[in-house]
């Protein structure tokens, strides 16, 4: 079983959850649009986090549509948390992982989490629990998902240790991120 919460993303958890998962794994991947590493995107007064953590360019396949991402390696909290407010922000679906996550198990998570992102939405609006349908869910070890339920401001964290997800969502809460449900 799969475990953890859905939070407002407007109190992402940013740079602060990343020294929590650097604890237990030594970094975190980041994985979001393409575009956000092109030199030529940015202005001179934006800050070059997403260039700084380019790592390579991954494409992850959802039936006949391509999802042109990249993956990214930010070396520290600060990056981090920009990146997650980043995408917060714009609603644009990114995830995070841990940093020895091969781009075959984010491409799996990504498209699941993306899979059921619509019944998250749905379920919210009519005040129903979203564990049954997150719960199910296959998570090697943990995962952050921003801006997958688009048109709602809703993160999701995914976690296979149960350990690990009471640490988190009570992380989340001395932080004051506005968790809506935890399982």
């Amino acid at each position: 079983m799969t475990h953890g919460c859905i939070y407002f993303e407007s109190a992402y958890p940013g740079g602060a959850f990343f020294d929590l998962a650097a604890e237990r794994c030594d970094g975190v991947s980041f994985f979001a649009d393409r575009n956000y590493n092109d030199a030529d995107w940015w202005s001179p007064t934006d800050d070059q986090y997403w260039i700084e953590s380019f790592i390579r360019k991954v494409d992850f396949a959802n039936g006949e549509r391509l999802l042109s991402l990249a993956r990214y390696h930010p070396a520290w909290s600060r990056p981090f948390g920009k990146m997650c407010q980043y995408c917060s922000n714009r609603m644009a679906a990114a995830l995070a992982m841990p940093l020895d996550c091969s781009d075959l198990e984010a491409e799996k998570v990504f498209l699941s989490i993306e899979s059921v992102s619509r019944g998250v939405v749905e379920l919210r609006l009519k005040q129903k629990r979203v564990r049954t349908l997150l719960s199910k869910l296959a998570i090697p070890n943990w995962a952050i998902g921003f801006g997958f339920t688009y048109e709602s401001p809703i993160g999701i964290f995914l976690t296979a240790d149960q350990e690990f997800a009471s640490q988190t969502i009570d992380f989340f809460k001395k932080n004051s991120v506005a968790v809506m449900e935890s399982w």
